[in-house]
């Protein structure tokens, strides 16, 4: 069973083994391509293995900030959840559509990946919330699911949001392209 615990411990061991946070560059160390095709909006991105390669698509029309938490949110399900891919030809093609627990635990290792404890604490010295996830350029509900994990770590006593829901990104891609270009 996957736990916030052992998603804390499974990024700590490749940030420290990698040296990055970047999910690129840790998906090309690791040896898992990550291609981006026009998916014509249907889908942001899914994760497969074929002949023990693993492969990550993203949608080549997203912005580079959720082409990085889509891939970062792929690369979760490679290392959390390949028996499933291996076993049961497991597609993700419908990211962050259903709140099962395999798009729960992708979303959390998303958010540890993605974002520092201390980068994180630091800009809810100076924001809310929202004002930090707009500060961190990430969705208000991936830094949701940080604040889940500093939680769990014992580093907030309480979470300053429940906006955590892990269809965050399936309606509205538009959303966050307005932020986008205001952090370009």
């Amino acid at each position: 069973m996957v736990t916030m615990e052992s998603i804390i411990g499974t990024v700590d061991r490749l940030v420290k083994k990698y040296g990055t946070r970047d999910p690129y560059e840790i998906c090309e160390s690791m040896g898992i391509c990550v291609e981006e095709k026009d998916l014509k909006g249907l889908i942001k991105g899914f994760f497969y293995l074929q002949s023990r390669i693993a492969t990550i698509v993203v949608d080549c029309g997203l912005n580079d900030i959720m082409m990085r938490i889509i891939v970062a949110h792929e690369l979760g399900h490679d290392i959390l959840h390949k028996e499933v891919a291996s076993l049961s030809g497991f597609r993700d093609m419908s990211l962050f559509q259903s709140a099962g627990s395999l798009e729960n635990e992708a979303n959390l290792f998303a958010a540890e990946l993605l974002l520092d404890d201390d980068e994180v604490m630091a800009e809810l010295k100076i924001y809310d919330a929202m004002g930090a996830a707009s500060s961190l350029h990430v969705p208000p509900e991936l830094l949701g699911y940080k604040f889940k994990l500093m939680k769990a770590k014992g580093i907030m006593e309480e979470k300053p949001t429940d906006t955590v829901r892990s269809d965050f990104l399936k309606s509205d891609l538009g959303a966050y392209d307005e932020l986008y270009q205001a952090w370009d």
